[in-house]
């Protein structure tokens, strides 16, 4: 927000009446290229203004209003209360110098000091914000509004239009800059530039700021500087700040103004916060402000977040190919899968999974390992069911102990992790035999004589007395006749 300047007009012209307000000067020199900056103290502003000139614009002069208040979420502490006197004094409401650096302190009664330091430099004013909570309360979304009317630089000042029977100024709109990334755009080709006088922009990342009359378009800004180039274009005014998050211009009046609002976030009790920016009045265009940005601001350039485009409307995902048959329990839960996700009662499911043989732990060691890597992390545990720990002698099988697929099992879902039963019947884990019993290797009279009754020819039993890979890793019938007793034991374990 802004008041209107106390000027008059004679004759239907602009009278710019900055020199009989310019009571203190400071001429600086620099080897700088560009146009050295001279800065004066605003008499009459209440906004801690000051006025500044540039030889590269003659006959302009920026009403910089450094504190036009100080915005809490979507409250403020009173508008236009920075009222300093025209002459220099010890800093505390008051202008202070100290070599080439003007500084002021202004307490607001709501517990918050605005501490404020300008320093010319060249075709620049390094500006130095820090406000500090003194009261007793946490103060958070914490903003400060700065403003630059162009009312006395008619070299930047846009041309009036009338719409709806309205006097409106946004023609301003056309040459006032923001970037999103690297892109640049203007006020003018936002969305809501031609019905709103009063329009701001959020940068990428944060929720709108509410407050006063403005309204926020829905494009965003990237890197925290506003420019306006002048009317001819061959010059600009910008406004950069190490953190911001809302811009901001006014066309409904002959104000004509933009605004930066350097960005404090959350302050503590006793906690100060400090954001650092940036004055330019340069020659060139937009380019050559956002070129010393990234110059003055080289750590906001190397710290720009990495962003992904990704498609607006994804393909939809392909449902039912995998054919993995019913996927309902019993009791209601559901385990299924597309082409992108496992799905786990109807929600995107990403399992971590360890693996622990039950058979090769005691089984009073079995809770603290699991606890172990349930604190890892892991909610799937994989086991194998080694055929050789079960059945080292064919039809004699041994579920106790530590060899107790139910309890392990059991004991997997009390304490809330899922379990993967690798049930072989050969299994890597270096195990003998890949987990394969001696027996099974050689078979004993026994099992030639069951083969033999089972129909099998002489190919197959010649085949099982000796270590075959061709037979015993494969669907063979004799082999899997033998295989189907171990696996209705491994049924039964988990019942």
């Amino acid at each position: 927000m802004c008041v209107p300047l106390k000027h008059r007009t004679q004759g239907g012209q602009r009278r710019v009446t900055a020199p009989s307000l310019l009571v203190a000067l400071l001429l600086v020199t620099s080897t700088a290229t560009g146009g050295q900056l001279a800065i004066f103290i605003r008499s009459g502003s209440e906004a801690g203004g000051l006025n500044v000139r540039s030889p590269d614009c003659p006959g302009d002069v920026f009403d910089f209003r450094t504190c036009e208040g100080v915005v809490v979420g979507s409250k403020d502490f009173g508008l236009f209360q920075v009222k300093l006197p025209a002459t220099f004094g010890d800093g505390q409401k008051s202008w202070r110098r100290d070599a080439n650096v003007w500084s002021y302190s202004w307490p607001y009664a709501q517990g918050v000091t605005v501490h404020i330091a300008v320093e010319p430099d060249g075709d620049s004013l390094k500006l130095k914000y820090t406000l500090e909570n003194v009261g007793t309360n946490t103060l958070d979304a914490v903003q400060l509004h700065t403003c630059i009317p162009t009312t006395e630089a008619p070299g930047f000042f846009p041309s009036p239009a009338v719409s709806n029977a309205q006097t409106n100024w946004s023609e301003l709109y056309e040459r006032l800059h923001v970037w999103s990334e690297d892109r640049r755009f203007t006020f003018a080709e936002t969305e809501l530039a031609a019905t709103e006088p009063h329009l701001s922009l959020m940068q990428t990342g944060y929720t709108p700021v509410k407050w006063g009359w403005w309204v926020n378009s829905p494009e965003r800004f990237d890197p925290p500087l506003i420019a306006l180039t002048s009317r001819d274009g061959k010059k600009t005014i910008a406004l950069a700040f190490e953190r911001a998050i809302w811009a901001s211009s006014n066309t409904g009046d002959d104000r004509a103004c933009f605004h930066l609002f350097p960005w404090f976030g959350r302050i503590e009790p006793g906690q100060s916060v400090t954001v650092r920016g940036r004055l330019y009045v340069s020659r060139g265009g937009p380019q050559e402000a956002i070129k010393r940005f990234r110059k003055d601001f080289p750590e906001l350039v190397g710290n720009a977040p990495l962003r992904i485009q990704l498609p607006s409307a994804p393909p939809r995902p392909d449902i039912g190919h995998l054919g993995l048959g019913e996927t309902n329990a019993p009791d209601g839960r559901t385990l299924w899968a597309d082409n992108r996700s496992l799905y786990r009662n109807g929600k995107p499911w990403i399992p971590v999974m360890g693996e622990f043989h039950y058979s090769r732990c005691p089984s009073n060691e079995w809770r603290d390992a699991l606890l172990k890597m349930k604190a890892g992390g892991i909610g799937v545990v994989a086991t194998y069911v080694f055929w050789i720990h079960h059945e080292e002698v064919r039809g004699q099988y041994d579920w106790s102990g530590q060899r107790s697929l139910r309890e392990f099992l059991q004991l997997c879902h009390d304490l809330g992790l899922y379990a993967f039963v690798r049930m072989g019947p050969w299994c890597h884990g270096e195990a003998r035999n890949g987990g394969l019993p001696d027996w099974l290797q050689r078979p004993d009279k026994k099992s030639l004589q069951q083969i033999a009754a089972a129909g099998g020819g002489q190919g197959s039993m010649g085949a099982l007395q000796l270590v075959s890979p061709n037979k015993l890793r494969t669907a063979d019938p004799d082999f899997l006749k033998l295989t189907e007793p171990f696996y209705r034991q491994i049924a039964t374990q988990m019942q």
